[in-house]
């Protein structure tokens, strides 16, 4: 059974090796074309495209899935992954998608213009268009979400809005969580919750 560090373990792992075959790749295309292409026909346009990717390796369409350490399957997909510039280990994700399966007929999914893998800390980070849905009937939305890859754990530290069971919602921060004692999903909203009920909702 794949555990939430193999995730991080395989993630590193296969990138350390994959983004640089991939940069050593586009510089030996750069090196042949110099050699056999002659210089009047050259198009200035493309070899500055290639010599971006060289120097900004990055994976298309990655998928990652494990499985965390009270049983909940996590898999996150994403349109492209690349090494962060500023910290090493780690990596900036776009068009995130994260899907947690809880229980049998239990998921949240969320999805998030772009993104941020915090290795050390064993974090994901989604910002822009942060959207939550969950087969309970929650439908939410906030500029910024973290989610650890540890455990089950998502929070939105600033506005958070959507409809509910019970309504239409808004509060100025949000945790999805596992109870410590009983186990049992828990969603917190908190900071000037509104609520305007709706039993048709």
């Amino acid at each position: 059974m794949t555990t939430s560090q193999d995730i991080h373990f395989q993630l590193m792992t296969g990138l350390k090796y994959i983004l640089p075959m991939i940069a050593l790749g586009l510089l030996s295309v750069m090196f042949y074309m110099s050699q056999s292409v002659p210089e009047e026909s050259t198009i200035p346009y493309s070899e500055r495209r290639l010599y971006d990717r060289a120097k900004d390796p990055q994976v298309s369409a990655p998928y990652f899935t494990g499985v965390t350490g009270a049983g909940d399957r996590l898999s996150m997909s994403a349109m492209s992954v690349k090494p962060d510039q500023s910290v090493d280990e780690d990596l900036e994700i776009d068009q995130v998608v994260l899907r947690i399966k809880t229980g049998p007929n239990q998921d949240i999914l969320a999805s998030s213009d772009s993104g941020l893998i915090r290795n050390e800390k064993g974090l994901l980070v989604m910002e822009g268009n942060v959207q939550v849905v969950t087969n309970n009937g929650y439908q939410l939305s906030a500029s910024k979400m973290t989610s650890k890859m540890e455990a089950l754990w998502l929070y939105a530290d600033g506005p958070v809005k959507g409809t509910g069971a019970a309504g239409v919602l808004e509060a100025g921060s949000m945790e999805i969580l596992r109870d410590s004692e009983t186990g049992n999903l828990q969603f917190i909203f908190k900071d000037g919750i509104k609520l305007i009920y709706d039993p048709k909702t």
